[in-house]
């Protein structure tokens, strides 16, 4: 059975969770990595999602019609 979003979602957050453990350990400071986080998490929340989603489409529309016949002739 395939993955959910929250499922792939925990898996990242346990994995970034034990980086940040160890760069810790390593350099006894992740606060350059909190601030990429930070600044990713203000970007991700600025993000105007119904032009991502119409970006994509037209992308998705474009691909189809310029690869479909390539792939329709393998």
């Amino acid at each position: 059975m395939p993955k959910t979003l929250g499922q792939a979602m925990t898996e990242l957050k346990n994995s970034t969770l034990q980086f940040a453990g160890l760069a810790n350990e390593a350099t006894g400071s992740t606060s350059a990595l909190a601030d990429v986080v930070s600044d990713l998490a203000q970007a991700i929340s600025e993000v105007d999602v119904d032009v991502m989603i119409g970006n994509l489409a037209s992308s998705g529309r474009w691909l189809m019609l310029e690869f479909y016949p390539v792939i329709a002739n393998l």
